[in-house]
């Protein structure tokens, strides 16, 4: 087992040994996407490719890998979630019903 010295504390942990690829990405995404801004959740799992998918995801997504550990015969990789989900981050613009459009209410008074 490595360790690091740096260890961060997971606040939750999403186990998905046994899966193959893409989906203890998925697994990881559907958590983040449950979670609070800030949370750190763990991953495990024994998926040869799961740290580089989950490297590559967390650079598109703007969310932090905080350790990525070899347990010998599974990873850990600790995930900390840095953004709001977008319906989160701000209230959503105000839609007008269909028939308010302007292109509908226009094609109504033909």
């Amino acid at each position: 087992m490595t360790t690091n010295q740096n260890q961060t504390e997971a606040d939750t942990t999403v186990d998905a040994r046994g899966a193959t690829c893409p989906g203890p990405l998925m697994d990881l995404i559907s958590e983040v996407r449950a979670v609070d801004t800030g949370t750190v959740i763990a991953l495990l799992s024994d998926a040869e490719k799961t740290p580089t998918e989950v490297r590559e995801w967390a650079d598109e997504s703007g969310n932090e890998i905080t350790e990525v550990v070899d347990e010998g015969d599974h990873n850990r990789i600790h995930v900390r979630k840095l953004r709001p989900n977008k319906s989160q981050s701000s209230a959503a613009a105000p839609v007008a019903p269909y028939w308010q459009t302007p292109w509908r209410r226009n094609s109504m008074r033909r």
